[in-house]
Formats: C-alpha cells, sequence, structure tokens
C-alpha cells in the first residue's frame, strides 16, 4: 500500500509522494451484507526515543515488507531504508546521505519489489539496491521530477505515479502526470491514467486534489492492481489485471462523514507546516481541505488476496476487507488507538501488517499489526 505523502520540491512545484481467513457469521452490515467486526492488534513496536541509534529514527517517510517479511522503513533524515527483521530486530541499513556510490542527497521515496529488489527515489532518478545492500546503480535516470509514490505489483515491477512542468511555445506552463506500470524503471510500461492542467502556483489544492492526491494505490505478487479514487463521496475500489483490464469494481455503503471546524483547521495547518518544513517552493503554500472527510484513506491486499480499505470516515483505524472478488468479508478495527489513528499511515502487504504515526506525540515508532 502507498498512501501520497509530502516530498521535496523539484523544478520550484510542491512534489507529492508518499515509500500491499476465515470469515464466520456476523450481523447485517452497511450494506446489508453478512460480516463481523474483528480486532487488529499491535504485537510489537520498532523504535526509541533514546538509545541503540539503529532504532532512533529521524523522520518516518514510508513503510514496506520484502518477500521474506523483513520490515523496511524509509528515514528521510538518515536517507536510508532502515531494514529490521520480523521480530523487530535491526538486520542493516541501506543507501545513505552523501554523494559516494550508493548514497543520496535527497531520498523521496522507497520500494521493495517482490523479488527483493530495493528502488529508492532520489533527485536524479531510481536508484537499485539488492536486499543485502549492494548497490546496483541509477535505474532509471529522471533530471526532473522523478516517479513517486513506488508500489510493487507482480514479481519485478512497481506503480508509481509522475508529474511533470512543462513549458509551451506558446508560453503556457502545464503540468502532465501519469499513474502506470513500470517494468523498467527507465519508462513507463502501461500508463493507467494520465492527463495535464494548467500550472498554477496560487492554486494548490486543486492541482494536488487532480494529481498526487486522486488515488489510494496497491498491488499484488499475482500483478492485481488496485484504485481507490480519493472520494469523499463513493467508497470504491478498481481492481486492475497487470495489463490494465478492469477486472471488478468493488463498492460499499458508507455514510458521508463532516470534518469538524477543527479538524478543517489542524489538517489545514498540519499541511501547510509540513509544506514548508520538506522546503517547498514555487506555490502558494495555502491548502484547503474537503470540509467531509475521504471514504478511503489506506488500501492493502494481505498475504490471503483480502483487499483491506481504510474508512477514512473514522478517526480511529477502521477497515473494510473484501475477498479477492469483491465480497464483503468483516470490519476490522484497532479500538485503543483513538482518534490519534488519524495521522497513522499503514502497510498492509504479502509479507504482513505494520503502521507508523505522521505526526506522533513523542518519538517514531513502527507498530508491528496482527489481525484476528
Amino acid at each position: 500500500m502507498r498512501r501520497f505523502a509530502l516530498s521535496a520540491p523539484i523544478l520550484a512545484v510542491a512534489v507529492i509522494l508518499s515509500c500491499g481467513g476465515g470469515d464466520g457469521g456476523g450481523t447485517p452490515d452497511e450494506a446489508g451484507q453478512t460480516s463481523s467486526r474483528r480486532a487488529v492488534a499491535i504485537t510489537d513496536t520498532i523504535g526509541v526515543e533514546l538509545g541503540d541509534s539503529n532504532y532512533v529514527f529521524g523522520a518516518i517517510e514510508g513503510v514496506c515488507f520484502g518477500p521474506g517479511g523483513n520490515i523496511y522503513a524509509m528515514d528521510l533524515v538518515r536517507g536510508s531504508a532502515m531494514v529490521y527483521g520480523p521480530d523487530g530486530r535491526f538486520i542493516r541499513s541501506i543507501a545513505g546521505r552523501g554523494e559516494g556510490p550508493g548514497e543520496i542527497t535527497i531520498p523521496l521515496d522507497m520500494t521493495v519489489l517482490n523479488n527483493g529488489r530495493v528502488l529508492i527515489t532520489a533527485l536524479g532518478g531510481i536508484h537499485g539496491y539488492t536486499s543485502e545492500g549492494g548497490y546496483l546503480g541509477v535505474l532509471g535516470e529522471y533530471l526532473q521530477n522523478p516517479p513517486l509514490n513506488l508500489t510493487a505489483v507482480g514479481d519485478s515491477s512497481f506503480l508509481a505515479t509522475k508529474l511533470s512542468v512543462v513549458p509551451r511555445e506558446s508560453g503556457d506552463v502545464v503540468m502532465e502526470h501519469w499513474l502506470a506500470r513500470l517494468d523498467d524503471p527507465s519508462e513507463p510500461a502501461l500508463k493507467l491514467r494520465e492527463g495535464s492542467m494548467p500550472f498554477e502556483p496560487d492554486n494548490l489544492t486543486e492541482m494536488l486534489q487532480r494529481t498526487w492526491f486522486a488515488y489510494d494505490i496497491a498491488g499484488d505478487r499475482q500483478g492485481r492492481i488496485y484504485l481507490a479514487p480519493r472520494s469523499s463521496e463513493d467508497f470504491v475500489i478498481e481492481v486492475y489485471s497487470f495489463g490494465g483490464e478492469l477486472l471488478r469494481t468493488i463498492e460499499h455503503d458508507v455514510a458521508r462523514a463532516r470534518k469538524t471546524p477543527e479538524e478543517i483547521r489542524e489538517e489545514k495547518d498540519w499541511m501547510e507546516q509540513r509544506l514548508q518544513n520538506m522546503g517547498v517552493s514555487g506555490v502558494v503554500i495555502e491548502f484547503e481541505p474537503d470540509p467531509y472527510r475521504r471514504m478511503i484513506t489506506d488500501l492493502g491486499v494481505d498475504g490471503q488476496g483480502r483487499i483491506w480499505a481504510r474508512r477514512g470516515t473514522e478517526l480511529s483505524p477502521v477497515f473494510e476487507v473484501f475477498s479477492p472478488e469483491g465480497e464483503h468479508l468483516f470490519t476490522a478495527e484497532m479500538p485503543d488507538v483513538g482518534e490519534e489513528g488519524q495521522f497513522w499511515e499503514f502497510a498492509i502487504e504479502e509479507n504482513g501488517m505494520a503502521a507508523f504515526s505522521t505526526n506522533p506525540e513523542l518519538f517514531q515508532q513502527v507498530y508491528i499489526l496482527q489481525p484476528e
């Protein structure tokens, strides 16, 4: 699963980022289908405030899993992918800030392909590493605006989004964008979405909503691709084949939820402050939140092929879980997290489940999760 987060500026534009059982009886859910409610538990944590530097995070940008169940956490401050075993034990760090071989200057995003290869996007392109940390070089060179929101799909492919600011001969400037599957990091193999819009530095909100904030995305080892439009009106998941054929559309009946004035103010302040902290330039940093909460805020596929979609209408973590065929199976929740869960981002993939807070009260941790 990849959620779109915020990253550093390129070409004077805000570049948006992010680093996929059984059922039993129950009661009718909101759509009238039989389901049950289950819990997701925190089984362990990675991260300390003080102590061993291998467990002290600077700024986590994303979390994902490797084929063997190892946990990878992208630390923007270090410029490294920190690797931990399924039990939370530190194994190694991959890459680091610098200008030497295998080092990167400005890290942006990360994913681990299902064949074990590690990809880290930085200024200049997509850097490749072996699962043991060996440097493979710049696998895809992008001098301007490298692809972001990298998400593994199939064996050695990944999904990504890219935007480019393109000046026209007429003097106008447009922002072109695509969401694609890449088999080779240097170019798209299949564009699932693409478009363009005028580049308007004083209209940041619309640019975000029409480009990087348009979808939550996920992929699985079988090559299926999952897109959830980031809508505050409709709970919809689109499932595509590896070749881009629409296999099914999953819908669920969820009531809309209006944000409180305090939520809107906090979201606006938090988003604008984060943009400023990232050094974004070339745009007017003024974000206007949607007055309604988004229907889906996280998307992932677990080891049983079940599709997990976090319900954005709830501040605490609540997921609607579907079978690979689109049948609603159950609702899962983390009742002890509370409203702080609105800042959590989740990695739900074949090899495990984890989460981290983008706005922790004290220090950042990776939470290792296990559903009932």
